[in-house]
């Protein structure tokens, strides 16, 4: 089978158009996190001075409907998609669902990865630590440095959203604009309904959340691009071992036989 712009994930998109967009919108989130009061703004919704936050972080109810049950879901989806790109790569399931399987199963495998090893790295606090919440760290912005002996944080980007917002890979496999648009909306549904979630119990700033949707988008987009040029790759030298002579090969045979 050959490989054309037609059937590829970023339909002959380039770099720019695809990483662009999501790597911009991720560099307006940080400013707007570190520049403006915007966090502050958007916690003042779920933070009741003298009552605390409006959702309960231990209530079983809302943690069971938005934590446990969506992030159990995730990860028997990502699981299913492996193993129908497996079946349809070995041949036991229709071979038209062996790229969107396995892609998918890329995108909820890294995107949450790559998510969990930058909040190791960040060292940001969780609403819930700070002082202004009830917490004992003072506010310390992304770009500024922590006061000497303070315990590092774990909370840039927002974990528990980016299982949802992983879900970004569908934009990619849609073949036509509504069918994009529905990929994400999906996304935006299920990673924003996890993140606000969190917000309300004090675990995440609307920054944390807004970083890990540009960051899903952007991942999701240099993996369809990777991907794309895996497959043209491998589609071009299929062909030639099809046709049995390298290129240049027949070039070399007429010249050794006029020696």
């Amino acid at each position: 089978m050959s490989f054309s712009d037609e059937g590829a994930l970023t339909r002959g998109r380039s770099w720019w158009a695809v990483a662009g967009p999501p790597a911009l919108a991720l560099l307006a989130v940080v400013g707007l996190a570190q520049f403006t009061a915007m966090d502050e703004w958007a916690q003042s919704f779920f933070w009741r001075p003298g009552s605390g936050w409006v959702v309960d972080g231990n209530a079983y109810g809302p943690r069971l409907l938005f934590y446990l049950a969506p992030k159990g879901m995730l990860i028997l989806f990502g699981a299913g998609a492996l193993l129908l790109g497996a079946a349809a790569w070995r041949g036991w399931a229709p071979e038209r669902w062996k790229v969107p399987a396995l892609y998918m199963a890329l995108c909820m495998a890294v995107i949450p990865a790559a998510v969990s090893g930058l909040k190791a790295s960040t060292n940001v606090h969780c609403p819930s630590e700070l002082v202004e919440y009830g917490g004992e760290h003072p506010h310390v912005r992304l770009l500024e440095a922590p006061p000497p002996g303070m315990k590092r944080g774990r909370c840039f980007p927002a974990g528990h959203a980016s299982g949802g917002f992983a879900l970004a890979g569908l934009i990619h496999l849609g073949r036509t604009r509504r069918r994009r648009w529905l990929g994400a909306g999906i996304t935006l549904g299920v990673g924003g309904v996890m993140g606000v979630y969190q917000m309300a119990k004090g675990a995440h700033f609307l920054s944390h959340t807004l970083a890990t949707l540009a960051l899903a988008l952007l991942l999701a987009g240099i993996l369809a691009k990777l991907w794309d040029h895996v497959a043209r790759g491998m589609g071009r030298n299929g062909e030639t071992a099809r046709g049995g002579v390298a290129p240049g090969a027949g070039r070399a045979v007429s010249g050794e036989k006029t020696l």
